[in-house]
This record gives C-alpha cells, sequence and structure tokens, in this order.
C-alpha cells in the first residue's frame, strides 16, 4: 500500500482593466493514479475471504473556472456592482480493476472510460402499447423479450432494451446509463446596486449537468409509485394524473401504467426514472432605503436604514415534485426554508 499520487496543471489568467473589471480564469488538469479501491479480480485461488483492497485506480480530472467583477460609479448617485462565477468539471475513471469478461461480453457494464459515479440501471425505450400484444393470446408479440424482470407486463409498463440479446430482461441487461448525481456545473451572479438612498442586492446561485434516479434508496422506494402502496402507504404526488390510462394511452407521461401494489417491473432504477436535477436559486434578496446624512443629523442620529430581505425565495427548474437541491430520491424531506425579513438599524 501506499499514498495515492497526482499530477496537476493549471493555466491561469488574472486581467484588471480600468478600474472596473476584474476577471480570473483556470484551466485545470489533473491525472490520479494508485487509487486505493477495492480489487474486482484476485483468483480464488489465492485465498482471499474477501477480496483484497491495492493501489490500482487511475482517474483524470479537468476543467476550467471563471470569475468576473465589475464595479461602476456610473453618476454620482449610481453605484453598481455585478459579479459572476462559472465552473465546469469533468473526470473519466482511465482504469479500474474489472474482469476482461466483462469488457468483452457486457461493455455496458464496464466502468473504464466513464465518469465516476454514472448512474446504473435499465435502459427504457417508452411504454408498451396495445400492438406490442397479441389480440387472441394477450401474450407479448415474438419479436419482444419474452420474459421481462421475471414478470408478465400490460400496455403502459415500462419496455426495457435487451442489452445482451437473449430475448430475457434481467439483472444481465442493467449497465451504465449516463449522467451522475456529482453537478458537473457549479454558477452564481449577483448585483449590489446604490441609487440615491435606495439600495438593492441580490445573489443567484445555480448547478447543471446533474442528474438523479428517483424513487430508488430506503424503504419508501417500494411505495414510490402512487398505488403501490396499496392506499395505506406511501404517497400521492401533485402529479398523479399525468400518467399513462387507456383514455390516455400517450408515451409523454410521468407516470406509467398505476396499478394497487407493487408493479416490480415499474419500479426498478431505469432511464425511466432518470431525472435531470438542474437549478437555479434565487439565494437572497435585499431593498433598503437609508436616510439622508443631513436629516439624521437633525434628528440626533447617526444614520438610519430600513430593508426588506428575503432568502430562498424560489427557484426555477425542470423537475417540478420537489426542491432539486434536497438530498432525496423520493421527495420525503422538509424543504429548505423560506424567510422574509423585514429591518431597521438605527445608529445613535
Amino acid at each position: 500500500m501506499t499514498w495515492e499520487k497526482v499530477a496537476k496543471t493549471d493555466i491561469g489568467l488574472e486581467l484588471g482593466l480600468w478600474n472596473m473589471v476584474d476577471l480570473t480564469v483556470d484551466v485545470f488538469k489533473e491525472k490520479r493514479k494508485d487509487i486505493f479501491i477495492r480489487r474486482a479480480t484476485v483468483p480464488t485461488q489465492a485465498g482471499f475471504i474477501n477480496t483484497p483492497f491495492a493501489n490500482f485506480g487511475k482517474m483524470e480530472n479537468k476543467g476550467f473556472e471563471i470569475a468576473l467583477n465589475l464595479n461602476k460609479q456610473i453618476t454620482p448617485d449610481f453605484y453598481m456592482n455585478w459579479r459572476f462565477n462559472f465552473t465546469y468539471v469533468e473526470n473519466e475513471v482511465t482504469e479500474r480493476d474489472e474482469p476482461t469478461l466483462v469488457k468483452e461480453l457486457y461493455p455496458y457494464k464496464s466502468g473504464t472510460g466513464i465518469p465516476n459515479n454514472t448512474l446504473w440501471g435499465q435502459t427504457a425505450l417508452g411504454l408498451y402499447t396495445k400492438d406490442d400484444f397479441d389480440a387472441v393470446t394477450g401474450l407479448v408479440n415474438p419479436d419482444l423479450p419474452q420474459s421481462q424482470l421475471g414478470g408478465s407486463v400490460r400496455p403502459g409498463d415500462i419496455k426495457y432494451l435487451d442489452r445482451n440479446g437473449d430475448s430475457i430482461i434481467n439483472a444481465l441487461d442493467e449497465g451504465f446509463i449516463g449522467g451522475t448525481r456529482d453537478p458537473q456545473i457549479i454558477y452564481g451572479f449577483g448585483s449590489t446596486s446604490k441609487y440615491k438612498q435606495f439600495d438593492l442586492s441580490f445573489f443567484w446561485q445555480g448547478i447543471g449537468k446533474t442528474y438523479e434516479i428517483i424513487g430508488q434508496g430506503g424503504e419508501d422506494s417500494a411505495r414510490f409509485i402512487p398505488g403501490s402502496g396499496t392506499g395505506t402507504l406511501g404517497n400521492i404526488y401533485t402529479n398523479y394524473n399525468d400518467r399513462w390510462t387507456e383514455e390516455n394511452p400517450s408515451q409523454d407521461v410521468f407516470w406509467p401504467r398505476l396499478s394497487y401494489g407493487t408493479n416490480t417491473n415499474n419500479s426498478v432504477a431505469s432511464t425511466w426514472w432518470k431525472k435531470d436535477m438542474s437549478f437555479i436559486r434565487l439565494k437572497s434578496i435585499e431593498l433598503g432605503y437609508s436616510l439622508k446624512k443631513e436629516t439624521a443629523k437633525k434628528n440626533k442620529l447617526g444614520g438610519l436604514r430600513v430593508y426588506v430581505s428575503g432568502n430562498n425565495l424560489f427557484y426555477m427548474s425542470k423537475f417540478k415534485l420537489w426542491d432539486p437541491e434536497l438530498d432525496t430520491r423520493t421527495g420525503l424531506k422538509y424543504p429548505s426554508t423560506k424567510s422574509i425579513l423585514f429591518g431597521l438599524d438605527i445608529n445613535l
């Protein structure tokens, strides 16, 4: 065993212009090796009860960061400051201890050459339609997999890709499906401005290229789909009407066919439940008014300012069921607290 080793390269630029613009740019790349991981290909003849750890893994990270700051006294009464930052990062596992058989027979299960922590599951092709079944027997058409996750399927259930071509959908068809929970993009921007006695400041923060397979993990995952808790457990989400029905046999729905009780076929991790969790949030905003110094002095005050501020007032995201910033896959967490504050500052 030894220490993990890393070679880093960084090119940076710092630029200041006109006593108004400050720009910082960093482009970086690093290569790590001897990452301490558990081996996966130790021969059984070696006699280990558990496979040992070793300095075996390799990974490459690269990206860039930009920070921009603008300051300008536009008029004697009007001052403005703008701030912006943007970070983009990507990584790749360049070497991982994997059986050669996996890479040759099941390349979609290989974790080499893809980002670390890539999501795992089945690949969904959409929902079964009536045309996928024989009108007389009700069985799946011969050109489709004849066994799917060990059970029968009906129109409206999720259809999966037979990735190994054996006409059976099972764990052998699971693999990496792209995207990670770790955001590749982090950014923020804000402003502070003042016009005569008024001042306004705000800050927005966001992340991008981050994904989650919802409905997975924890005891609540078995009851995530509305109806799967047989009416006594689980939640009915606000968009429960956005589902497949015989009257609405659409492929463009959030929920597949709902059923009374657990539907194993529809509840497994897959690209159907892979959701874009990117968002942008108004973290803070504040508006204030200050008395003129002359007016404050007449009232024997050093200064007076009234203001109203808000925190976490709202966010924007493609994902609508719950706050995407919450560390949850089922929505069973309290959302971030919103607050509005009215204040008065008096200096004597």
